[in-house]
C-alpha cells in the first residue's frame, strides 16, 4: 500500500526539479570555432608578391600501396568528371525503350 503513494510523490518531486533549477537543464557546449578564428585574425596574411611557403614532403611518397591508392583516386575522379559532364549535355532522357533491362 506504501508503494502506491511514493509514485505520485516522486512524479511531483521530479517535475519540481527539473524545472526549478534551470542549472539541471542541459546546456549546449561551446565549439572552439571562435576561439580559434580570434587566433589567427592577427597573424600576418601573405604578400602577393611572395610565394608561398614549400609544402613538406609526404611521407607516405613512394610507398606502393600509397602511389595505387592515388591512381585509384584519380581514376574515379575522372569518372566522375566524364558523368557530370555527360549529363549535363543531355538534352533529354532516354526512353523506356532505350534500356535492355527498363530501370
Amino acid at each position: 500500500m506504501v508503494r502506491f503513494k511514493i509514485w505520485p510523490v516522486a512524479g511531483v518531486l521530479a517535475i519540481a526539479l527539473g524545472s526549478a533549477h534551470p542549472t539541471l537543464a542541459q546546456t549546449a557546449q561551446r565549439d572552439g570555432i571562435a576561439d580559434l578564428l580570434k587566433k589567427f585574425e592577427g597573424a600576418p596574411a601573405a604578400k602577393p608578391g611572395e610565394a608561398p611557403a614549400a609544402q613538406p614532403a609526404d611521407p607516405r611518397q613512394g610507398d606502393p600501396t600509397f602511389d595505387q591508392a592515388q591512381r585509384l583516386m584519380k581514376a574515379v575522379d575522372a569518372i566522375l568528371q566524364d558523368t557530370a559532364r555527360n549529363r549535363g549535355e543531355a538534352t533529354k532522357l532516354p526512353s523506356r525503350n532505350d534500356f535492355m533491362l527498363p530501370p
